[in-house]
């Protein structure tokens, strides 16, 4: 087994290319090696139109798919427990979200940034408009709005609209931008430095279809979406029309979101441990419970994401020794008993437990394809009392069961012998009993065929391959040729 460790620069400006181009540096490393991969990356970006289709997540995905023996584990994202997604569907009616308004959103001013998302098919019967309601000791009202508008009027150009309250008098400049790439839209919303920072601002929809926005200032420096302490309907009779935040499609943004990718949910590993200082550590977990951070799914085309869950919260790794030497005098807590193991826990720390499981996949059968390894990890995956039954956006297929992932390749070639023994200057024929790929005798180099003739005693097999490069050994058959 080898290993190729890439290093990530966040600060880089198109820091998901540089993801592209280490995964297909790692592959023609492992080409040249004439070996089978399988890359784990648990690192990834909530910004983004949660679907696959940029540029860099395709690049990936043609990597992954290009030949056999080559698989991409990633981790779904720690933000299970943040409201950063709204999906806005009215039905022939309207609907609206307000966003929380940034002070220090531009350079020295304050404002408001989001993007909005949709298939292009979602967004042609809908328009939209960006407007603002104003509360005052418990009472709301509405302020005023842009027009309402078209996706298309804003294609490719920077548009500048007013929102003007009833007596005229402006309230904000809104900016607006849009493209189309990948049968989708991308709808960019900017207000620098609002005449009111104190008015509630909001996104509205009318007609048919749907749009969803992922927003977050902790996250990536866009607009919180705002969630709690809003107005009752009696208290604001427009609220029949608001739209909450959620927490679904809340995983990393691009590669995670990939059909051909194996993501990776997080449930509890533990719920004690004794530390170096032989503290026992309690949790309030429920070990096999998903993690309460573990990012939900599906990405924006309903694609069922996290592939897999697999032990991640409370896990112990091995840490580097310097690191380890300082915590423990300064943190304890986090270093375990032996003192060489280190306390991590989160997606990043389920994701190579099942980059593991796909690395000895490969190591018996080296040529399987993308879509094999992953039909059998799934497949394969556990069901109990936590994930229920049936495929969900928490835990997806279920568990990673790492002994039945590996068993669904065992395969137990047999040589049928009519009789064991036979005499000096007779000839035994023997053959595997079932048909494969390749085969190799331990008679000869030369004896590459289904059959061999053999004259002499000795304990006969044969290493066979199936088409999907597994490669295990067959029955030994003994033989004995008497005088």
């Amino acid at each position: 087994v080898n290993i190729i460790s890439v290093a990530t620069d966040f600060n880089k400006p198109n820091w998901l290319q540089t993801v592209a181009e280490s995964v297909d540096y790692i592959f023609k490393r492992a080409d040249a090696l004439g070996m089978p991969c399988v890359i784990n990356a648990s690192v990834g970006t909530y910004i983004g139109s949660h679907d696959g289709k940029d540029i860099s997540a395709r690049i990936i995905d043609a990597l992954i798919r290009q030949k056999g023996g080559r698989a991409f584990v990633c981790a779904a994202g720690n933000a299970g427990n943040q409201k950063f997604h709204v999906q806005q569907k009215p039905l022939n009616d309207t609907a609206f979200t307000w966003f929380e308004y940034a002070p220090s959103q531009w350079a020295g001013q304050g404002g408001f940034y989001y993007e909005v998302w949709s298939d292009t098919s979602d967004f042609k019967n809908l328009e939209f408009a960006i407007g603002t309601d104003k509360e005052l000791n418990g009472v709301y009202s509405f302020e005023g709005r842009t027009s309402f508008s078209d996706i298309q009027s804003r294609l490719n150009v920077i548009f500048d609209d007013t929102i003007r309250n009833n007596q005229g008098k402006q309230i904000a400049t809104v900016n607006t931008y849009a493209e189309e790439s990948q049968g989708r839209y991308k709808l960019e919303i900017a207000i620098v430095d609002p005449d009111s920072s104190n008015f509630l601002y909001r996104f509205e929809t009318k007609g048919t279809g749907k749009v969803d926005i992922y927003s977050s200032f902790n996250l990536f420096r866009h607009n919180n979406i705002i969630g709690t302490s809003l107005p009752t309907v009696s208290q604001y009779s427009a609220m029949t029309h608001y739209v909450m935040p959620d927490s679904m499609q809340t995983m990393v943004s691009s590669f995670t979101c990939l059909p051909s990718a194996i993501t990776v949910g997080n449930h509890y590993n533990r719920s004690s441990y004794t530390d170096v200082s032989g503290t026992l550590r309690t949790f309030n977990h429920t070990p096999g419970q998903i993690s309460i951070t573990s990012s939900l799914g599906p990405n924006r085309n309903n694609v069922l994401k996290p592939d897999v869950s697999s032990a991640g919260d409370i896990m112990f790794g091995t840490g580097r020794l310097a690191t380890i030497a300082s915590a423990m005098n300064s943190n304890p807590a986090k270093i375990s008993s032996d003192s060489l193991h280190w306390r991590n826990g989160g997606t990043s720390m389920a994701s190579p437990t099942v980059a593991g499981m796909v690395a000895l996949y490969l190591q018996m059968c080296p040529k399987a394809n993308n879509n094999q390894i992953k039909s059998d990890l799934i497949a394969s995956a556990k069901k109990d009392q936590f994930t229920g039954t049936q495929s969900n956006f928490t835990y997806g297929n279920g568990k990673a069961n790492g002994f039945q992932f590996l068993k669904r390749r065992v395969f137990f070639p047999l040589i049928p012998i009519t009789s064991p023994t036979s005499c000096t200057g007779d000839s035994v024929t023997l053959a595997i009993s079932s048909s494969f790929a390749s085969y190799q005798w331990n008679t000869s180099p030369n004896d590459t065929t289904n059959t061999i003739t053999v004259y002499q005693t000795g304990n006969y097999s044969a290493q066979v391959e199936n088409q999907f490069g597994c490669s295990v050994t067959s029955e030994v058959a003994p033989l004995t040729f008497n005088p």
